[in-house]
């Protein structure tokens, strides 16, 4: 019989004496258009029948990895990268702040720019094909554009 690793211990933690205790605690709104973003387009890609899985672990620029799938389903053995940066259209502070326009003033896109080049040079140096998309929240619409 193997002797178990694990013993049990009697811990007394030492907490600092406060007047009164503040439990409130407030996420981020950038924490929260993120993963809503993130929710949103992993919707919107099971929608057409792609397989998304969340790369939570090692988020270095990579928010999903999508498995490629044809019109009945079958993995076509292809994989995808996907950048998501989520927000509201209409606010004004988010990712769509500055749209591309057309000739008769149409909204054609948006322009993206980080502080940095390291997401750039990541993707553009990646053996995966990757995409950048970015979700609006409030009407729940992914836009897509494919980087590499």
């Amino acid at each position: 019989m193997t002797a178990n690793p694990l013993r049990q211990a009697t811990l007394t933690p030492k907490w600092p004496k406060r007047e009164s205790i503040d439990l409130s605690r407030r996420a981020s709104h950038s924490e929260q258009a993120g993963a809503g973003g993130v929710a949103g387009a992993k919707v919107d890609f099971i929608a057409i029948g792609w397989g998304p899985m969340e790369n939570d672990h090692h988020d270095i620029g990579t928010d999903l990895v999508i498995w490629v799938r044809d019109s009945r389903l079958f993995d076509l053995g292809r994989v995808v990268g996907v950048q998501v940066k989520g927000g509201e259209r209409q606010d004004g502070k988010s990712w769509f702040r500055h749209p591309k326009k057309a000739s008769d003033g149409a909204i054609e896109g948006w322009w993206y720019s980080e502080k940095d080049r390291s997401h750039f040079d990541a993707w553009a140096s990646s053996s995966v094909p990757d995409l950048l998309v970015l979700h609006d929240i409030e009407s729940k619409t992914s836009y897509w554009v494919h980087i590499t």
